[in-house]
């Protein structure tokens, strides 16, 4: 009896739409994908299996009769070729089958196609993409994302690697620079680039490495990243110098390495922390009638001074200069935040460009901490558009913007 019920319950089962695209295969009690790889244990439950058709774009409709989303979005605009189809139909051509060697070369553009336009590997499972392959080949069966993922991109990785060593090994020496971030989703990463020059001149740079961190960016972690990443190239031996931004864990991690390698910090980082301490209020202390101050020395590090009273006077006095100059930069911050965050105020921004036949539709730009030169962008994407801005401060629907008076300065 219960093998009986176990049988019915598999017949109620198949009665789904879904299974018009699924085998199952009672001994495993495995349900197949007829359109590519994919394969799970049944566990009368449909849901999933509907989940999968979707990424064929097969959905079921309100009567239960499945529909295809490619047929049913496109089939008003595709009445004009139904003459040359139904013409096709009538005179059908007999499949070539392709030759191994054919297909590996189609796969190869395919994977290529996917790298460079950094398209996800679910792109082989969509059908639109399925059926312009179909059409430009009718004998090329597409492989399922599986395959790409587990074959064909470790294959081209191992290719590419096995390129670059090849490359690396002719080579007498080298640096790298690296750097370490945090992705919108907040996931960290670390990049290695190794630079070097060949032996016809030419200067050269690759990417070894774009690692996902799964601990702390402490500097004992970064650089037991970094030494790997060097010691799976082969590199460690041509190493001259590393390149690193001046944060204290990474001036860490580059330290360990052997005095023979040069450790350069990043003349981008630096020019950036000398503009944004230009702009920073001097703090002064006095202690038994003297003065100090914390200053970067030449080697960049933060050091107590000893200065006098005329220094003193200096400071202070610049330090006014700098309160007035934060203000119009704290008010250009706010003024690019009311329209980043307003499509209304994009739009007559826009209009009043065009109406004074601007050659340009420079966008405001806001100023980001962690954005090298962002400040310098902000006040220049304001100067640019001051005119335009000027005009559409006094519309009425553009009330957010009226007290920034800073316009006719």
């Amino acid at each position: 009896m219960a093998t009986e019920n176990i049988v019915q319950k598999r017949k109620r089962d198949k009665r789904s739409w879904v299974w018009q695209h699924f085998d199952f295969d009672e001994t495993t009690e495995l349900a197949k994908c007829t359109r590519c790889n994919f394969s799970r244990k049944h566990n009368n439950s449909t849901t999933y299996l509907q989940n999968h058709l979707s990424t064929h774009e097969i959905y079921e409709n309100k009567s239960g009769v499945e529909l295809k989303f490619a047929e049913a979005v496109y089939s008003d605009t595709c009445d004009e070729f139904s003459d040359s189809e139904e013409e096709s139909n009538t005179q059908p051509t007999k499949k070539t089958k392709l030759s191994q060697n054919k297909v590996n070369k189609i796969n190869q553009r395919v994977i290529n196609f996917m790298i460079s336009t950094n398209q996800p590997a679910r792109l082989v499972e969509n059908q639109s993409f399925r059926e312009l392959l179909k059409e430009l080949n009718s004998s090329y069966q597409v492989p399922c994302r599986n395959t790409f993922n587990n074959n064909f991109l470790p294959q081209k990785f191992q290719l590419i690697k096995n390129l670059l060593q090849r490359e690396l090994s002719k080579i007498s020496k080298c640096s790298i620079s690296a750097d370490a971030w945090a992705s919108i989703s907040n996931e960290s990463f670390l990049g290695v680039t190794c630079h070097f020059i060949t032996e016809n001149f030419k200067f050269k740079s690759f990417i070894l490495c774009l690692k996902f961190l799964t601990e702390d960016h402490d500097y004992n972690f970064i650089f037991k990243s970094l030494n790997e990443v060097i010691n799976s190239w082969s590199v460690m031996e041509k190493l001259m110098g590393i390149t690193s931004d001046s944060g204290a864990n990474f001036k860490s991690a580059v330290g360990r390495f052997p005095d023979n390698v040069q450790k350069i910090p990043c003349a981008g980082h630096k020019l950036n922390l000398c503009v944004c301490d230009i702009f920073k209020i001097k703090k002064i202390s006095e202690k038994s009638g003297k003065y100090y101050i914390f200053y970067f020395n030449e080697d960049g590090l933060l050091k107590k001074k000893e200065i006098t009273l005329d220094e003193k006077n200096i400071i202070e006095a610049a330090n006014l200069d700098k309160e007035f100059i934060n203000l119009i930069i704290k008010k250009c911050k706010h003024l690019v935040g009311s329209f980043r965050h307003s499509e209304a105020l994009q739009r007559k921004l826009r209009e009043s460009q065009k109406n004074l036949n601007y050659n340009h539709s420079c966008k405001l730009v806001q100023d980001v901490c962690t954005r090298w030169g962002s400040t310098y962008d902000l006040l220049y994407s304001i100067i640019i558009n001051k005119t335009a801005l000027k005009r559409i401060q006094h519309d009425p629907g553009c009330k957010s913007i009226v007290d920034y008076s800073f316009f006719n300065n």
